[in-house]
């Protein structure tokens, strides 16, 4: 019979460090290199961060919405357990405004950048728009500030 050998654990090491132990918090298995699953399903709770965005102008009638966690502003990536970012439009009034009733759910976008295509109407006026996370169980988080940007005629 052939000798099967693990790719990840080279022959050389040890064995005595790469054995099968008890972990000491509970009585299931626990080895270093590998995962062991818990006993049931853990439930993901609802985002507790926000979104961030940065919006860019650059073509007519048109903005880019680049979103990413305000946990880790520097990575493209969703928080953990987030599914999508719903993305809310209102144009014109008050730049202030949070109550999201005045504000229309866009999309609920599953990777950035988002395209928001407006009416040859909506040219010269300002969008401003508020974005929070939605997990797969419709939990949502906190809203984010209120972002704004001038719809280029």
């Amino acid at each position: 019979p052939r000798k099967l050998r693990s790719r990840f654990l080279p022959e050389k090491i040890s064995k005595s460090r790469y054995h099968l132990t008890l972990d000491p918090a509970d009585s299931r298995p626990y080895h270093p290199l590998m995962n062991v699953p818990t006993e049931g399903r853990t439930r993901v709770g609802p985002p507790t961060t926000r979104p961030m965005a940065r919006i860019k102008m650059g073509q007519r009638l048109q903005h880019t919405i680049h979103f990413m966690d305000e946990a880790t502003p520097n990575r493209r990536g969703k928080p953990s357990g987030v599914t999508g970012c719903e993305i809310c439009l209102r144009l014109g009034g008050n730049p202030k405004s949070k109550n999201p009733k005045e504000y229309l759910l866009l999309d609920v976008p599953s990777a950035s950048p988002y395209v928001v295509k407006h009416e040859n109407s909506a040219g010269g006026e300002v969008a401003h728009y508020m974005l929070r996370w939605k997990n797969r169980r419709g939990d949502r988080g906190p809203w984010s500030q209120v972002y704004s940007a001038t719809v280029q005629p």
